[in-house]
């Protein structure tokens, strides 16, 4: 679903199936449905990389910023938005640029996967969770962007 208002998205979502209802009794056939950011669905998709990758692994092996692991998660909703960071979280000087630590700091992958041979992978809502609470942040989607 994509809702827009004078051409700008305002929202970018999934239509609940189960959300559809439609008055059989009046004779104006409204049809009332409902959309969700998609985050809900997170719990039920597993932190792997994206299944179309010519990788030989789905897993993620070494390190990997704590962004790249918001974004997967992120992408494994279905759609890529773009993804907005706020200026309250701690900033990192680097090598060359002042950049957000989600994108500076490094972390290991294999602690989202507590046992890859026997299927207990993390799902994509236990990794976002482990990352973002460090920072006790939070994530929305607004204006059809994510907002952390």
């Amino acid at each position: 679903v994509r809702l827009t208002r004078n051409e700008q998205v305002i929202f970018y979502g999934i239509l609940k199936p189960d959300g559809i209802w439609q008055d059989f009794v009046n004779t104006n056939w409204e049809i009332s449905m409902d959309a969700m950011d998609g985050l809900s669905t997170l719990k039920d998709l597993s932190f792997i990389k994206d299944p179309t990758d010519f990788d030989i692994s789905l897993f993620y092996v070494g390190q990997i910023t704590q962004f790249e692991a918001v974004k997967q998660c992120l992408h494994r909703i279905g759609y890529d938005l773009p993804i907005n960071i706020s200026i309250d979280l701690p900033k990192y000087i680097g090598f060359d640029s002042l950049d957000t630590i989600l994108k500076s700091v490094l972390i290991n992958a294999d602690r989202f996967y507590q046992d890859a041979e026997k299927d207990n992978i993390m799902d994509c809502e236990e990794v976002l969770k482990s990352v973002l609470e460090i920072y006790n942040a939070t994530i929305i989607q607004m204006n059809g962007e994510w907002w952390i």
